[in-house]
């Protein structure tokens, strides 16, 4: 099951229709906040094979939200990938300390955001 976090409601549906044209059987469950997106996490008896999370967001940012994450024995393990418009290299090395996954730049077309998301989850899909 995949999991975004993601305030940008454009953002989480151009994700929902990737996820559907990879394989529209994967499981995903999309938050609007990263406070929401924590209350689910914590509320949810399964545990994401991935959790998709945007930087840029009001309240509690990304950054605030994956430290959260780490913090919880049943998520910290869980890879976190990173979908962001920045592509700031200090971000990144930042980033890469709180031991993300992956860092996507959000891809400009549906096709190229497809084609990232799918990178991610290859190994996951029997074909």
């Amino acid at each position: 099951m995949c999991f975004l976090i993601d305030d940008d409601a454009d953002d989480r549906e151009a994700f929902e229709l990737a996820l559907n044209e990879i394989d529209p059987k994967i499981e995903y469950l999309t938050a609007p906040s990263g406070e929401e997106g924590l209350r689910m996490l914590d509320q949810s008896e399964i545990v994401p094979t991935y959790i998709f999370l945007d930087l840029n967001m009001p309240k509690m940012d990304g950054w605030q939200c994956l430290r959260e994450i780490k913090k919880r024995d049943r998520l910290k393990h869980v890879p976190v990938i990173i979908l962001s418009t920045a592509e700031w290299l200090q971000d990144r090395l930042e980033l890469q300390k709180l031991e993300i996954a992956r860092y996507i730049t959000k891809p400009n077309t549906q096709a190229e955001l497809t084609k990232a998301i799918s990178k991610v989850l290859v190994k996951e899909i029997v074909l």
